[in-house]
């Protein structure tokens, strides 16, 4: 267990529990009421992030996710800060609040939230487990819609369009740290920390799971007759056609050049052969244009039967090596057995 990570995440659920709290009163304060509707929701919201932050924390305290971000000592001051600072200013708050001060405590609090940190939480758990996914792109936006009315004083609109900025940025940091800036799958690092944790949830359940190595059949010659860009958009198509073959269980990313990676789990050892097929299959049915491409994919399955990251460095190693096997036995095959 990364006591940091937990710690930091038990903030994150404090601070959306505030948020809960505040956007209750303001919903229900006579002062308040052209705005009730959208703290009503705002609060709403609030309780979602908090359901979803309490599914997380156990995962965190079991081991069972990486450490996803950078300078996590650094992210867990801000965290305290922001909730120590915030939980005086709400027990603070008057009988009497006015609309302006309550959208800027409430900018306060959605301020807290634009660290890349938290996004890469956000978009790590949208493509983990989809069911505890926070939805803050929508939550931030409802409320930046709200500052940014034309009768809203000019000091709210300037916050409104602040936040706007920094939450584009915000994203643009966490996806570049984690996902593949051409093809928009999860990248070397983010893949590798996805199935890691996967495989902890693994280890937990007592599922199988299972790793496919898939390398694009003869991409230097598309590069090489076609041009590169032209390589680019078949790399493009070839992520989004697996992307929509595998399974919403499964994980997706790009290791690098033209090879990709896919983490089945929960899966059964006969199902492994029929899924390295399908996505086989889809390649070869898909192109660009009149560019057609196809894929070699090795595989390798097993139980979490000790530590994680010994069974997925021998998935990968085996996955890879039957990768080879399928390429020199004639490509736009798969190989999934030893």
């Amino acid at each position: 267990m990364n006591d940091r990570l937990v710690e930091l995440i038990r903030n994150c659920l404090a601070i959306d529990q505030m948020g809960v709290r505040a956007y209750s009163i303001f919903s229900r304060t006579n002062s308040l009421v052209n705005l009730a509707p959208l703290f009503a929701q705002m609060a709403e919201d609030e309780k979602e992030h908090v359901r979803c932050w309490r599914n997380i924390l156990p995962l965190a305290e079991s081991g069972a996710i990486p450490v996803m971000i950078d300078n996590p000592g650094k992210v867990l001051t801000y965290t305290i800060f922001c909730r120590e600072t915030l939980e005086k200013e709400i027990d603070a708050l008057p009988d009497i609040v006015s609309p302006y001060d309550a959208l800027i405590l409430a900018y306060r609090l959605e301020m807290t939230m634009l660290n890349p940190a938290f996004e890469t939480f956000f978009s790590y758990f949208a493509i983990l487990e989809p069911e505890k996914a926070i939805d803050y792109d929508t939550h931030l936006h409802r409320f930046i819609e709200v500052l940014a009315e034309p009768n809203r004083e000019q000091e709210l609109r300037l916050f409104a369009e602040t936040i706007g900025i920094l939450w584009a940025e915000t994203q643009e940091l966490a996806r570049k740290n984690h996902f593949d800036a051409l093809t928009g799958v999860l990248n070397r690092a983010g893949m590798l920390r996805a199935m890691e944790s996967s495989a902890f949830l693994a280890q937990r359940t007592g599922s199988h799971a299972a790793v496919l190595m898939i390398d694009v059949d003869h991409f230097k010659r598309i590069n090489d007759t076609h041009g590169h860009k032209t390589g680019d958009e078949v790399l493009i198509r070839i992520a989004s056609v697996l992307q929509g073959a595998v399974r919403k269980s499964d994980l997706l990313g790009r290791l690098g050049g033209e090879e990709f990676a896919a983490f089945l789990c929960p899966v059964e050892e006969t199902e492994i052969l029929h899924i390295a097929e399908k996505l086989r299959k889809a390649v070869e049915k898909s192109g660009v244009g009149s560019i057609s491409a196809t894929v070699s994919i090795g595989g390798a399955s097993s139980g979490i039967d000790s530590t994680p990251q010994t069974i997925l460095a021998k998935l990968l190693r085996e996955a890879d090596q039957r990768l080879y096997i399928a390429k020199n036995k004639g490509r736009n095959r798969c190989i999934v057995e030893g």
